[in-house]
């Protein structure tokens, strides 16, 4: 029966192992924001905030999100554009504890994004937001470019 027990939590282990490197191995590549889906799919509390800011602002913090690309390389290097050439850099690791990617920047920061979905070629990713802030896209879909 201890035998049994035994190779049972190992079989356990080895695909929690699995799953997650599963996880880390998707996320390598470089995907491209959808924006159409991204805000067709806010919340309800997201929604509200979004259709409160005035139409040339919300314009304009739209296109913030347009064209954004973010890499994840297999050497846990992270590169973040957007659309009109600005960049940051950082590291990044999967928290299987989490569920979710962590992304640390140069200057110490540290961003958190559950995984919500994954596959071959798509990704939603929900930050991860501490006290009262809040993002106003709560959910990032890409499409693996």
């Amino acid at each position: 029966m201890k035998t049994l027990l035994y190779t049972l939590a190992a079989c356990l282990l080895a695909l929690a192992a699995a799953g997650q490197q599963n996880t880390e191995n998707q996320l390598i590549g470089t995907w491209l924001f959808d924006d159409a889906a991204s805000f067709a799919n806010l919340d309800a509390e997201a929604r509200a905030r979004f259709d409160t800011i005035p139409q040339q602002q919300a314009a304009a913090m739209k296109q913030l999100y347009v064209g954004r690309k973010v890499t994840f390389n297999r050497d846990g290097s992270y590169l973040q554009e957007l659309a009109d050439g600005r960049t940051a850099e950082g590291n990044w690791t999967y928290d299987s504890s989490l569920g979710a990617v962590e992304i640390t920047h140069p200057q110490g920061g540290v961003f958190r994004q559950k995984v919500e979905r994954i596959s071959r070629d798509s990704l939603v990713l929900v930050p991860i937001v501490e006290g009262r802030a809040y993002m106003l896209v709560d959910r990032w879909y890409f499409t693996k470019n």
